[in-house]
């Protein structure tokens, strides 16, 4: 029982999210489902009528008036249907596409600590094989519709026959026959229940194919564009190609495996169903022969009824059969409703931030630790910091110290496991989240630029000021490339063959040119220099100033050359801050770890 009800949960779930997607698919679907399951009926309803008239020797008017009334109630409900049916395609191809950007939008609006987790990205990765077999919400458009018609069909049919089951025939001299019928009838719908137990271990084997360890590297190289022209380099000087299509093999010989299998699997289906509509179309054509040689119905009788028995076995294998595989389909979109679902941590707070020409922000880091989701290990322990406007602060420390985690923290993609940071003596978790991160320009270690244009990537933006991000792009370094490109320059070649495959350290400057056109109070700078060569990284140092104006600045380099001009400079170590102060003053501390990290750079340089 507890299996059925969560089945109905399941399909109920997901027929409400269809709906919340598209509004009218449903109906749409209800309604043509409707009208494909009256249309045989009328067939055969009229059918009966006019040989009735015929065998009761009726006026051949009245009977070609019946034919005519019947054709043409036929061809209305074709045409509504074949309208529907567009109207249908329409609806499901928005549905579709509100899907795939419903996705994109929980992917941009969840909280930055429920993406980054590790239970996010196995949660994806399981969204992506669940809808590697099948057709994705596609196969509820396929499989909801014949399931309701099917429905449908049963109901209409049971209306058609109930005069023939008015009569209660076990206490007539054929009872005892038409009580076999009646066992042969319900035998043939409980073997034909079998068929959704084959049909659950044939999609348990689409599963197993899907989630085996080889199957997942095959389909993710070969099927999900996991080979790309950025590849191509590395592919050919380590002849990784035999790596690769060992991988693409092994998915292929897997698959053959369980193509056997399947085919298996599904050729005892088939016979389930032919066996158990066998044994309900027999038993019912017998029954309504044995009643027609009564003389309890007439010839037209017999065709109506003999015709509603065919359309009732068709119409009862084909609503198990759709109502099993739409709850597979529940199944298989589980993880997309769950990765809908996936709660808010964040409290975003209401305060506005006060916007201020001169800058005047403080922000203090007040005895914050803090470890990541899922982990017992402090990354920050017990760090207390202050940020004044105009000020450059440079954070050094080994790997693992935890400056970018800091940044992390300040920028609240994470909130502190324990203290607190302020704004202006504010706890920052009350201020309205997108206003308070609209005071932060960064760029991170990691950063990415998007496929658009170059104008666009810089103003994240279809509307942008040209002239700021000439200024923004010549304050970067990027003047001389500028010759060759525009602000319409697409980057990349994911979407159109004219992009531009920018160098890693055209990439740093345009992404430094991002920061600066967002002109916010707070430059945050993530090792910024790491791809450039040492001639381009002394020009944007030696313009620093200029590039900062009354920012507050905070730069993170392992370079400790870099850090010279900042006359704060914090360095950390295992989470704490162990020293801080200027250049001259930090190098000058022998037992420093400023002066190890120092020196041990500067014997490269010497």
């Amino acid at each position: 029982m507890f299996k059925y009800n969560r089945a109905i949960v399941m399909i109920a779930g997901l027929l409400k999210t269809v709906h919340n997607l598209d509004g009218f698919i449903i109906p749409v679907m209800v309604c043509r489902a409707l009208i494909e399951a009256l249309n045989p009926f009328i067939a055969i309803i009229i059918s009966s009528m006019v040989i009735d008239n015929i065998s009761a020797g009726d006026n051949p008017e009245n009977i070609i008036f019946v034919a005519i009334i019947g054709v043409c109630i036929i061809f209305f409900l074709t045409l509504l249907s074949g309208w529907l049916e567009k109207l249908n395609d329409v609806h499901k191809t928005n549905c579709f596409k509100r899907y795939n950007t419903m996705i994109g939008e929980t992917t941009m609006d969840m909280d930055f600590p429920s993406l980054e987790s590790p239970k996010t990205q196995e949660l994806r990765d399981k969204m992506r094989l669940d809808n590697n077999w099948g057709a994705g919400i596609y196969s509820v458009f396929f499989q909801f519709q014949p399931l309701i018609q099917g429905f449908f069909a049963i109901i209409i049919s049971i209306i058609v026959l109930f005069p023939l089951l008015q009569e209660s025939f076990l206490f007539n001299s054929w009872g005892i026959i038409y009580y076999i019928l009646f066992v042969l009838v319900l035998t043939g719908v409980l073997v034909y229940f079998n068929v959704c137990k084959l049909m659950t271990h044939f999609h348990n084997l689409l599963d197993k194919a899907s989630n085996a360890k080889d199957n997942k590297i095959g389909f993710f190289f070969v099927f999900n564009k996991g080979i790309d022209y950025k590849m191509g380099k590395d592919v050919r000087l380590y002849n990784a190609k035999q790596l690769i299509w060992s991988s693409a093999e092994a998915t292929i010989r897997s698959s053959k495996k369980f193509s056997e299998k399947a085919s298996t699997v599904h050729g005892m289906m088939e016979g389930t169903k032919g066996l158990a509509k066998s044994l309900i179309q027999g038993g019912a054509y017998l029954f309504v022969g044995l009643r027609a040689l009564s003389g309890a119905v007439g010839l037209g009788e017999v065709i109506r009824y003999a015709g509603t028995i065919y359309q009732l076995s068709n119409a009862i294998t084909t609503f198990i059969e759709h109502t099993s595989a739409l709850y597979k389909t529940a199944e298989r979109q589980q993880s997309t409703m769950d990765y809908f679902n996936i709660p808010k941590v964040f409290y975003h707070g209401t305060i506005p931030v006060e916007k201020r020409d001169d800058n005047e922000y403080k922000i203090e880091f007040r005895n914050v630790s803090f470890k990541y989701p899922g982990s017992d290990e402090y990354v920050i322990r017990n760090l207390s910091l202050e940020l004044i406007v105009g000020q450059r602060m440079a954070v050094v420390g080994m790997n693992g110290s935890g400056k970018t985690t800091i940044i992390k923290l300040l920028c609240r993609l994470y909130d502190p496991t324990e203290g607190e940071i302020t704004l202006n003596g504010v706890d920052i978790k009350k201020y309205d989240y997108s206003e308070y991160m609209n005071i932060f320009s960064v760029v991170f270690q990691d950063f990415k630029l998007f496929s658009f244009s170059l104008g666009q990537n810089i103003a994240s933006d279809n509307d942008y000021n040209a002239d700021k991000i000439d200024h923004c792009l010549s304050l970067s370094g990027m003047e001389e490339r500028m010759e060759s490109m525009n602000h319409n320059t697409p980057l990349y070649k994911d979407y159109d063959d004219d992009g531009v495959e920018v160098s890693g350290g055209e990439a740093q400057k345009i992404a430094i040119a991002r920061a600066l056109y967002k002109d916010a109070p707070f430059f945050i700078l993530d090792e910024p220099t790491a791809a450039l060569d040492p001639i381009a990284e002394y020009e944007v140092y030696s313009k620093f100033n200029d590039i900062i104006g009354n920012k507050t600045a905070i730069f993170i380099s392992h370079r400790l050359s870099s850090c010279r001009f900042c006359h704060d400079i914090t360095v950390l170590h295992e989470g704490q801050i162990i020293q801080r102060g200027g250049h001259d003053e930090l190098v000058a501390d022998e037992s420093g770890k400023y002066f190890e990290l120092w020196n041990a750079q500067a014997q490269y340089y010497s």
